[in-house]
């Protein structure tokens, strides 16, 4: 059911309602991602969210300019209450650098998911990065529980198989494949199949990246927002990972091009 109404606010919808779902979805994830190092400090938490939509919403006014300052003065900001906190007794380095990195790693693909949509063919490339991601989920799943016998990565996810590894790769790939022969027949066959291949291949690697975060805070779902499906990092872990790379691809392409 998610799947059908994210490509149709993907196609269909304004760019203001994408700001809105993407800025509850940062809320989200942020909110997930503290809870990984308890206790749950909530000023920590709201500068955390206010810093994620002033991200956002500073992209959806037109003003990428004003990303690196907001990022820096909000990261700053991290520091300074760091350091009023410390003491001999209260190490906060360790802390404070979880919380860092899990505002970039929570925010900023997110931020790059919209640059990429209101780029030209932005819906239809986002559409196909999205059928790459689920379609490597569905292929691992069904590969996995067919031939998986050799363990992937036992100490980070131990259901996690080599054999749904390349069913994933195999599925996604031919996802990608597809998806762009509908909507973007203007790329080269081997362009989209070795794009395919690299975002299977970073999505299931961002889908071990959570794994690893999860096993160090001793918790088996980041969340329980969606029943049986654990929480909002669990669902897009992959994306995470894989939008600033079809991003990075993108911009490959627009240096070879000129």
């Amino acid at each position: 059911m998610l799947a059908p109404l994210t490509l149709a606010l993907l196609f269909f919808g304004t760019s203001q309602q994408l700001c809105v779902v993407v800025s509850l979805i940062v809320a989200g994830l942020l909110y997930e991602w503290h809870r990984f190092r308890p206790p749950l400090v909530r000023v920590d938490l709201a500068l955390s969210i206010c810093l994620g939509w002033l991200l956002v919403i500073s992209h959806c006014m037109g003003r990428a300019d004003w990303l690196p300052a907001l990022l820096t003065g909000g990261l700053a900001i991290f520091l300074g209450v760091a350091t009023w906190r410390f003491s001999p007794e209260n190490r906060v380095l360790d802390r404070t650098g979880f919380l860092v990195f899990g505002q970039i790693y929570c925010t900023m693909p997110l931020v790059l998911f919209l640059q990429i949509h209101a780029m030209p063919h932005g819906p239809s490339l986002l559409g196909m990065l999205l059928l790459i991601v689920w379609g490597t989920d569905i292929g691992a799943y069904f590969a996995g529980r067919a031939f998986g016998k050799k363990k992937l990565a036992p100490q980070l996810s131990p259901g996690k198989t080599w054999a749904g590894f390349y069913g994933g790769l195999a599925f996604g790939t031919l996802a990608g494949w597809l998806a762009a022969t509908l909507l973007l027949a203007t790329y080269k066959p081997w362009h989209i199949l070795l794009l395919g291949l690299i975002l299977s291949l970073v999505g299931q690697w961002g889908d071990l990246a959570e794994s690893m975060v999860k096993r160090e805070s001793n918790v088996k779902d980041s969340g329980s927002l969606i029943p049986g499906h654990g929480g909002l990092l669990d669902r897009l872990d992959s994306l995470l990972l894989a939008t600033p790379v079809l991003n990075l691809c993108l911009f490959g392409v627009d240096l070879i091009g000129n």
